[in-house]
């Protein structure tokens, strides 16, 4: 993310969803299973 200014970070991870404090609102933590999340 460093060599990218513009993007952004989504972490799925119902374990470990904490995300770096030095990302900021750059980062979105979503504390589920992907699959619970991206199967419609």
């Amino acid at each position: 993310m460093r060599h990218t200014p513009g993007a952004r970070l989504v972490r799925i991870n119902p374990n470990h969803p904490e995300v770096p404090a030095d990302l900021g609102r750059r980062a979105l933590s979503i504390p589920v299973r992907a699959d619970d999340f991206l199967v419609p």
